[in-house]
């Protein structure tokens, strides 16, 4: 993780606001967000002679956002056991899976509640992705929070929507999620992990648009293909499909 130089403007930025509720300020340069420490003691229903609330911490990251160009992760704090978990953890995570994550953000709301967002790096599958957050989830647990809440981040590619994966099942199938998630990022979309993706797939399947074979492979019904749209164009799915299906076959 490479802190960018622009912490210090930050707080300079900070400093003009009185916003001194923020303990410290860390800049993610890769991914151009802004880290906010603040004291969880700090945070109160409003705003009052030093405290500060959801509602201006919310503002706070907009204003920074329009003036600095940067995104803002607030991390809420509060003591020093709390800081030697989430120490504990970059360290896990560092010696089990190295050079895998770039940016790793935790937050304590309540002393039984952690929330992690963490992004993992371009050579990372979907497969490792869920290690990663099953190593995470494991790590609190054991820590004794009871409710845990993780984000896992790819790069800042799109997240593709439900047509969109249903397109690429058109191409790729039969697939496994594993072969969809790839299909997906060489067509320039990010899948967060398989659980992610198989919560979209089950949607459609409610809709009669996916099957789910016993095999774990997924593809479209008769009604799916109806539902994704025909192109004429050269780059259609189904021209697209034609293509994948001659570089599977083996002559």
């Amino acid at each position: 993780m490479v802190l960018s130089e622009s912490a210090e403007g930050i707080q300079a930025f900070l400093n003009a606001r009185k916003a001194d509720y923020v303990t410290a300020v860390r800049v993610v340069r890769e991914t151009n967000t802004a880290i906010l420490d603040v004291s969880r003691e700090k945070v109160g229903k409003t705003a009052s002679r030093g405290m500060t609330s959801k509602r201006q911490l919310a503002h706070l990251s907009s204003m920074i956002t329009k003036e600095l160009g940067l995104s803002v992760v607030i991390a809420l704090r509060s003591g020093r056991v709390l800081t030697d978990i989430e120490a504990g953890l970059r360290a896990t995570l560092e010696r089990r899976h190295p050079n895998e994550i770039s940016e790793l953000v935790v937050s304590f709301p309540t002393t039984d509640r952690a929330e992690v967002l963490l992004r993992t790096t371009e050579n990372v599958d979907v497969a490792r992705a869920s290690a990663v957050r099953t190593a995470v989830e494991e790590f609190l647990r054991d820590a004794n929070f009871s409710e845990v809440r993780i984000e896992v981040l790819e790069s800042d590619l799109p997240m593709p929507n439900l047509m969109v994966i249903l397109k690429t099942l058109k191409v790729c199938a039969p697939a496994n999620l594993d072969q969809l998630s790839l299909f997906l990022r060489k067509s320039g979309f990010q899948c967060p992990d398989v659980r992610w993706l198989s919560a979209k797939l089950d949607i459609a399947r409610k809709r009669d648009w996916v099957v789910r074979f016993s095999t774990g492979l997924y593809g479209l019904t008769t009604k799916g293909l109806t539902a994704v749209p025909v192109s004429r164009r050269r780059n259609s799915s189904d021209i697209d499909r034609i293509l994948a299906l001659g570089r599977r076959r083996t002559w």
